[in-house]
């Protein structure tokens, strides 16, 4: 089996494996290559298994805690805050008696198209069309052969695929969960539920009553942060990755804007359309903001190393590290202990890789 290491551009001309140059320094040399294997009918079908898996995950956390909502009755028999004043007077509570916006700013199809859809469309574009730099491990002379170009897309596409759908279904998942566990009144509670003065009931549809009940955390700013955040991420990775060098301000500048700046400028705008819109509260838009953060963060990096490392934006799954040690010809310089201690450490490398193997 072929294998083949995977390097950024910044690490090629530095981890040289030349022997002349190896010869001019003294002692024990470390080379860290990076490498992946040739695919196999066995990863290949592994790869397509846990792509599968992720997708499942996401569809859950997003169908099957919905579906619990749908399922709760409990709350209709939640009676609401109200206190009565000279006889006959009702007094709500002002806090949760704000008009009712709807349609609201960002309405739930702008929310899911900019969350999910567009940036999905654009994950799975830009990994299919992008290119990781290799070097064969033996001569670290640049190969490309389109078997392993091919296979490098289909991980890179099968990645992406399963940490978005990890990171929507895991903030989805907790942000619903979250809801029904604390049951917190909107800010525009009895103009949603329908609340009327003379029964001192809520008269609306079930369904309103329910989404009354649900403000904490909020929903948008959860899923605008995570979709935002996993676009952040990945645009970073994809610089590193491809080794993008700014050498002008102005482009350093367009490059923060472009990958920092829109994707969280656009849910900083979602989250406090909640609040104009008399949605939530603030604490809501907080929490939701930190829950979707968090859960993509996590999600990412699972599969992805941290966008400051030299191998972001390479799927985990291609990255597998092997340390050779050698010693050059000036051994005779080199002390018994360190030439033990240099056998010690080749003997556990050996071993490693035949466990591996």
């Amino acid at each position: 089996m072929e294998n083949r290491a995977f390097l950024p551009r910044s690490l090629s001309s530095t981890n040289s494996d030349d022997p002349a140059e190896k010869n001019k320094q003294g002692g024990i040399d470390t080379i860290r290559r990076v490498a992946v294997s040739s695919a196999s009918p066995s990863s290949t079908r592994k790869l397509i298994g846990s792509t599968l898996l992720w997708i499942g995950f996401g569809l859950f956390g997003w169908y099957f805690p919905r579906s619990l909502i749908r399922r709760e009755t409990s709350i209709l028999s939640l009676q609401p805050p109200y206190q009565i004043s000279g006889g006959e007077t009702v007094i709500v509570d002002f806090e949760l008696n704000q008009p009712l916006v709807d349609p609201p700013t960002v309405d739930n199809l702008l929310l899911r198209s900019t969350s999910i859809w567009f940036p999905f469309a654009f994950f799975v574009l830009h990994a299919w069309y992008s290119n990781i730099p290799y070097f064969n491990t033996d001569t670290v002379a640049s190969t490309s052969t389109p078997s392993s170009t091919t296979l490098q897309k289909v991980y890179l596409v099968a990645t992406v695929i399963s940490a978005f759908s990890a990171a929507i279904g895991l903030s989805e998942g907790c942000t619903v969960i979250i809801k029904l566990w604390v049951r917190r009144r909107r800010p525009n509670f009895y103009a949603l539920c329908g609340f009327d003065s003379v029964t001192k009931k809520c008269m609306a549809d079930v369904v309103y009553v329910r989404d009354a009940h649900f403000s904490f955390p909020s929903g948008h700013s959860s899923l605008v942060c995570c979709g935002m955040t996993f676009l952040v991420w990945y645009l970073h990775g994809a610089n590193r990755m491809n080794n993008v060098q700014h050498t002008i301000e102005s482009s350093r500048l367009f490059s923060l804007v472009i990958r920092t700046c829109l994707p969280w400028g656009w849910a900083l705008f979602v989250a406090a359309s909640r609040l104009v819109d008399h949605w939530h509260h603030p604490s809501d838009v907080l929490a939701g903001l930190g829950l979707g953060f968090v859960t993509c963060t996590i999600a990412y990096h699972h599969r992805y190393p941290p966008v400051w490392s030299p191998y972001a934006g390479i799927p985990r799954a291609l990255l597998l590290v092997k340390t050779t040690n050698i010693i050059n010809d000036s051994r005779a310089d080199l002390s018994p202990q360190t030439m033990a201690n240099s056998s010690m450490v080749t003997t556990a490398n050996t071993k490693r890789r035949q466990l591996q193997t």
